[in-house]
């Protein structure tokens, strides 16, 4: 086959456009889809290993490319949040499908990045046959800190200095309706003091 024939694009609730490849099993009918998702900064590629991994089980394969990413669409990035919107946009790309295609079991496979977009996603997903982490964001909050302090994967690039970083991200997971734990963040401000950032800012409600 050629990749052409293996690619697919569809829309997510919210506009963007999105590219998937699908790959059938090695052998047999499936048994199952698994839709997996990469990481930061990542694409389809990085998740081909797992997938092959899954087609020798026997399952059908769709390798989503996340908003901001290869192929698909540009959108404000939200670490997690507003990616859920991709991954439903797969599972709804996957059900909708006629025949027994859209009614085999599915499981959500991520990487990174991949496992707060699938995390998000798995409430809204119903009869959801299982679900696969790699590497999980325990802290998408302090991710995205790590991020903006050291650049992308430790490289110069953007960057954001304290406090502007600490009221950015703040004002984000107000604006998206993101909680964080009283663990979450002492184990943030800890970290934070050990990079010498005694300065970061945290609010809480009232």
């Amino acid at each position: 086959l050629q990749v052409d024939d293996l690619r697919t694009h569809f829309f997510t609730v919210d506009g963007v456009t999105l590219r998937a490849f699908v790959f059938e099993p090695r052998h047999g009918e499936p048994r199952a889809t698994v839709i997996l998702v990469h990481g930061l900064f990542r694409g389809a590629m990085e998740i081909e290993t797992p997938g092959a991994m899954f087609r020798d089980l026997g399952c059908e394969v769709v390798l989503l490319e996340l908003r901001n990413h290869g192929g698909s669409g540009r959108a404000p990035a939200t670490f997690g949040f507003r990616e859920a919107n991709d991954v439903l946009a797969a599972v709804d790309f996957v059900r909708k499908r006629p025949g027994a295609a859209g009614t085999r079991p599915l499981i959500l496979f991520g990487v990174s990045l991949g496992t707060a977009a699938i995390g998000f996603a798995a409430p809204k997903v119903e009869h959801l046959a299982g679900i696969v982490v790699d590497a999980p964001l325990a802290d998408a909050v302090a991710t995205a800190h790590r991020m903006l302090r050291d650049g992308p994967r430790g490289r110069a690039g953007f960057t954001m200095p304290q406090p502007f970083r600490s009221l950015a991200l703040t004002a984000g997971t107000r604006v998206l309706g993101i909680e964080r734990s009283p663990e979450q963040i002492a184990e943030a401000t800890r970290q934070a003091i050990d990079a010498g950032e005694q300065d970061l800012v945290t609010f809480r409600p009232g």
